[in-house]
């Protein structure tokens, strides 16, 4: 034998609302939780004094090197040497760019450090101003952290235009 109890549409309803009331006031104290902040964190990142020493060190060494007319040498040794090799096509033709550009405007005689963004504290963005006899250019650079030190992760550079500032 079978019992069926009559049941309205408004008693489903209600009982729904009973069954959601009842969720949300079990989950309440999760979703609070959920939304307290979270220990105190800086999001700040600040790399050492020997860190920015190093990527003085390196930047300096890449300047140094087209000043004296090497540019292969700049590069190869900017970059991680393994991706020195595996992207030689795309590495050369950044060589050829950066020779291109410095016979135009001419070997950097002076350069200095514009900014510097730690976007990590594996990861710092430079900008560099590098005057020539003619003129100045600019460089663009992002660094990072490896075991065997700091390498350059990218290069981008540019005739200076003090309007993007």
């Amino acid at each position: 034998m079978r019992f069926m109890l009559p049941v309205s549409i408004e008693g489903i309803i209600m009982l729904k609302s009973i069954l959601l009331s009842s969720v949300l006031l079990c989950a309440m104290p999760v979703m609070a939780h959920a939304v307290e902040p979270a220990a105190e964190t800086s999001s700040a990142t600040t790399i050492s004094d020997a860190d920015n020493q190093a990527i003085d060190a390196k930047a300096n060494a890449f300047f140094t090197d087209l000043n004296a007319g090497h540019t292969d040498t700049a590069y190869y040794n900017a970059f991680v040497p393994r991706m020195a090799t595996e992207n030689k096509q795309a590495l050369q033709g950044l060589i050829s760019q950066t020779q291109t550009a410095l016979a135009f405007a001419g070997l950097p005689v002076k350069w200095e450090k514009m900014s510097q963004t730690e976007l990590a504290s594996v990861m710092v963005a430079r900008t560099y101003i590098v005057y020539s006899k003619d003129l100045p250019a600019r460089f663009k650079f992002t660094f990072f952290k490896t075991p065997q030190g700091w390498y350059v992760q990218s290069v981008f550079f540019n005739d200076f235009n003090a309007q993007e500032y």
